[in-house]
């Protein structure tokens, strides 16, 4: 009855792993931050040493295989997606750094199992329930969006009050329920050959792109110079768009196997532009997401077929190989402004872009004649928070500059560590704060980030800006 139920609600399927994603999503928003600063500026450790710490996070990616044959599927399932709902809202209500990490990385490795886990067990439903769990994926990243956007790039778990506990609370408790009610599962075979399990690889570059590059809001404003929510917007528009073109039937022909290429390489091109200019960033924002939501979708549905063996052995391997690269790509992305890597960390975008382009014609040549989806739930429900950014947009007003009375002028010099305290956690308001005490009519910031993933993805200009009612010129 349970599992009926089940599949004939299409929101209980996106739901459970859309809310997981967006779990996932914001711990490692936490984690990356932490390794950066609290391992690094609070416990002194060397770049080698973190670098390693980061690696081992991801490398246990491979451990499912274990969990997995100790406790079943179901029971994994259960164990995992649990650990990962609980794990952020601890994190949201820690009030240590040292709690952050120690539970972000917990959450995060939990969430490096999910992949595996919830493919085997839509693999078991069959149908189209494959596909369904690529599009709740796609679903839990535009939460994580417009929840990210709708605090003005300040995450939920950084922003202070009750409120936020409140929210998170029942994002979690929902989460949970949903945890509970997963349907029984049997010892049908869940598993693909080597080959057919490659394409599972791209998750992890999939992720690094759209964390640090397409799903960034901070960095769309920066480079189109868009206001924030005008920028928000843009990205969540093309997110439904996205989500609404990866309905559609596809026919895996020769004709579709080219355009999958030519996409490819224009979205590898917009990526691998050091500074794009205005214009070019629009084009990277719209299409990269555009392109890259159905490419993913056909990823997951190349997953239904050709299931030839038990067990979760090479789809878990495969998903741990594409973790490891999420780490790889990110720590060099970023480890190349202080150390000379070889090659510019532009390159690295448009390498993951290629590495899901190459995923889609694996799973493209593995797949029957995809029909079009007969349910529309995750397409409307991003059209529908498509509305808060353009209810931002409606209230926002910019902060004007004020005319002085002449001389004196209260300047203050101020570096702002990337809005990081010296414990090592993410603090913008303190900053605020000791801004306003001290009165002046300009401010110099050093070390501001506007979108950088390491630092938590925040537009700490613009942050201020707004809080303190004071424009900026950067």
């Amino acid at each position: 009855m349970l599992s009926k139920l089940w599949n004939r609600i299409t929101f209980l399927e996106l739901a459970l792993p859309a809310l997981t994603t967006l779990f996932g999503m914001q711990l490692l928003r936490v984690l990356i931050p932490s390794l950066v600063w609290y391992l690094g500026d609070t416990l002194g450790l060397g770049s080698i040493a973190r670098g390693a710490i980061a690696l081992a996070i991801f490398a246990v990616a491979f451990l499912v295989i274990p969990l997995y044959r100790a406790l079943g599927l179901r029971q994994a399932l259960i164990v995992t997606l649990g650990g990962i709902g609980i794990a952020a809202f601890i994190v949201q209500v820690s009030p240590s750094p040292a709690l952050d990490f120690g539970v972000s990385a917990i959450g995060v490795g939990l969430f490096t199992f999910f992949f595996p886990l919830y493919l085997a067990f839509t693999r078991e439903q069959g149908g189209t329930a494959a596909r369904k769990f690529g599009r709740g994926f796609l679903l839990g990243i535009v939460f994580d969006t417009t929840l990210h956007g709708s605090f003005h790039t300040l995450d939920l778990k950084w922003q202070p009050g009750v409120y936020a506990m409140l929210l998170m609370a029942l994002c979690v408790i929902v989460q949970l329920w949903l945890v509970w009610r997963l349907p029984a599962v049997t010892d049908a075979p869940t598993d693909m050959s080597f080959a057919g399990s490659l394409p599972f690889a791209a998750i992890g570059p999939f992720v690094f792109l759209m964390q640090v590059v397409l799903q960034n809001i901070a960095r769309a404003t920066t480079l189109t110079g868009f206001p924030m929510p005008l920028a928000f917007g843009f990205i969540s528009l093309v997110n439904a768009i996205g989500i609404a073109a990866a309905l559609l039937e596809i026919t895996p022909d020769g004709s579709t196997m080219f355009a999958v290429v030519v996409a490819t390489g224009f979205v590898a091109f917009l990526t691998s532009r050091p500074d794009p200019a205005p214009g070019t960033s629009d084009l990277l924002f719209a299409f990269g997401n555009l392109i890259m939501f159905p490419f993913v979708t056909l990823i997951f549905t190349g997953f239904s077929s050709r299931i030839q063996h038990k067990g979760i052995l090479r789809a878990a391997i495969v998903n741990g190989i594409g973790w490891l690269l999420f780490a790889v790509f990110t720590l060099l992305f970023y480890v190349s402004y202080d150390i000379n890597i070889g090659f510019p960390n532009t390159w690295l975008p448009p390498l993951a872009v290629v590495l899901v382009g190459v995923a889609v014609l694996a799973a493209l040549r593995a797949m029957p004649q995809l029909s079009a989806a007969t349910n529309w739930t995750a397409a409307t429900l991003a059209f529908v928070l498509f509305l808060v950014p353009l209810i931002i947009l409606a209230n926002w007003h910019e902060p004007k500059p004020v005319s002085g009375n002449g001389f004196p002028v209260r300047v203050m010099n101020y570096n702002v560590h990337s809005g990081f305290n010296t414990a090592g956690r993410l603090d913008p308001e303190a900053i605020a704060q000791t801004i306003e005490q001290a009165k002046p009519d300009i401010v110099g910031l050093e070390e501001v980030e506007r979108g950088w993933y390491i630092d938590g993805s925040l537009d700490l200009a613009m942050w201020l800006s707004r809080r303190l009612h004071m424009p900026f010129v950067y």
